[in-house]
């Protein structure tokens, strides 16, 4: 198993990664923007915009490719850090357990098995070239997912040039201002990827969803770290099916945390995650198991009851639960009170009342409102045109952040903030006191 703290964090790093690559793009996309100002008979505009088009879906290409040794190399690390926890981890869940002496012996020679020969039963495999094939696996959806961006870039670009065209040959705006709105037009948008499915990914508020088959549009960032969470947490769900056959059970406990899904938009009823979370469930069939305490109670069966599987099931799309093996007779890790303490703690700011979910779901409206600012500031000052009114935004949202964290006790992520820039160096926010005259 992985805490759920370790896969919210453990794409961050790529996530900063796939933002520099983000910014490359956006950076050759204004430079372009700009060498079309002195074109201002409609064909021949035309034709420029053509031109560099051909140019930008090249650049596009070089730039995908510049960063994918890096990327590559990093997935592979980040599986099988993963991979190594969550086995370690599996075997410790019993360190403090009420288990008998043959129960305990079991769990030690698994450990010196897994240290000695450390096969996956499944497939024959050890675990590095199971995790290896993984993140490979990742990776290259990764890298089909980033290839549609050349496409979505240009598209963007010919809908920002020529709005631009519009907007001065009708005298409506200078160049100067219609450039600067094309920039913050680019800006806004960032670079996006498009996939097809027939999942909803019901934690990612920045998912639009078309007819059928269902295109999904979503920010590189989201991509990225929802494609890397997703494939860890699957990952290490096969791990642990395997550690529950090496140790002789057909049961799981699922992990428990606070702010779990609670299944409002989902059509299914594995949909709310807290209502299936910190509870034994049995991999094959179902049946009664005898706690910690000699009561007798009931597992359901894990994959009808969890959707483990399935996009919005247990370990599916964005789930932070992990699950490991359970021995019966042994102490369950969260008591029914304990859990319903987790699913009942609301948060309080400006008055208003929200669950942790809904108030995690709000930092994150805040933290894409800082990245937004931060990418159009960035952008302006590549495009040499004045970015106070973005960098004003920047600290409104920051302070709103700051604001809200205080008063709800959330932890402020700030590598949810990070944008990729061309100088390296986070746009400043400043405040609107500072700037307004005397």
């Amino acid at each position: 198993m992985l805490s759920a703290n370790y896969l919210a964090s453990c794409s961050d790093d790529l996530v900063k990664l796939y933002s520099q690559l983000e910014s490359d793009i956006l950076v050759d996309m204004v430079k372009r923007l700009k060498r079309l100002g002195s074109v201002t008979e409609s064909t021949l505009y035309q034709m420029e915009i053509y031109k560099e088009i051909g140019g930008l879906q090249e650049k596009v290409l070089e730039i995908i490719h510049s960063y994918d040794n890096q990327s590559q190399k990093m997935i592979l690390e980040l599986f099988n850090d993963a991979i190594q926890k969550a086995t370690v981890n599996d075997l410790k869940m019993f360190s403090d357990r009420q288990l008998t002496d043959d129960q305990r012996q079991l769990i030690e020679a698994t450990m010196k098995k897994l240290q000695s020969a450390p096969i996956i039963n499944s497939n024959k495999k050890t675990r590095k070239d199971f995790a290896d094939g993984q993140a490979i696996k990742v990776f290259s959806g990764l890298q089909r997912l980033t290839m549609t961006i050349a496409d979505t870039s240009s598209n963007q670009f010919v809908q920002v040039a020529n709005k631009l065209y519009m907007q001065v040959s009708s005298g409506a705006f200078s160049y100067d201002k219609a450039f600067k709105m094309g920039v913050d037009d680019l800006a806004r948008q960032g670079v996006y990827t498009v996939s097809y499915t027939d999942s909803i990914d019901f934690d990612d508020p920045e998912v639009q969803i078309g007819a059928k088959p269902q295109a999904v549009v979503r920010s590189i960032e989201s991509a990225v770290r929802s494609n890397i969470l997703s494939g860890i947490n699957q990952t290490v769900s096969q791990i642990t099916q395997d550690n529950c056959q090496e140790l002789d059970t057909d049961l799981v406990e699922v992990s428990a945390h606070y702010g779990a899904r609670d299944g409002k938009y989902g059509k299914n009823a594995w949909s709310d995650h807290s209502a299936l979370q910190g509870k034994v469930y049995c991999l094959n069939g179902e049946r009664y198991y005898t706690d910690g305490n000699g009561e007798r109670k009931f597992a359901p069966n894990f994959k009808e009851t969890c959707g483990i599987g399935y996009p919005d099931g247990i370990c599916g799309i964005n789930c932070r639960h992990s699950y490991y093996p359970y021995f019966e007779g042994s102490e369950q890790h969260y008591s029914e009170d304990k859990i319903e303490k987790m699913n009942e703690k609301t948060m309080t700011f400006n008055g208003q009342k929200f669950t942790q979910y809904e108030a995690e779901q709000q930092l994150r409206m805040f933290e894409r409102a800082i990245r937004k600012w931060k990418r159009q500031a960035d952008m302006e000052e590549v495009g040499s045109v004045d970015n106070v009114m973005a960098r004003t935004k920047i600290y409104e949202w920051q302070h709103k952040a700051k604001d809200f964290c205080e008063q709800t006790g959330l932890r402020r992520d700030y590598s949810r903030e990070y944008i990729g820039t061309k100088s390296g160096k986070q746009p400043k926010g400043i405040s609107l006191e500072s700037v307004l005259p005397y």
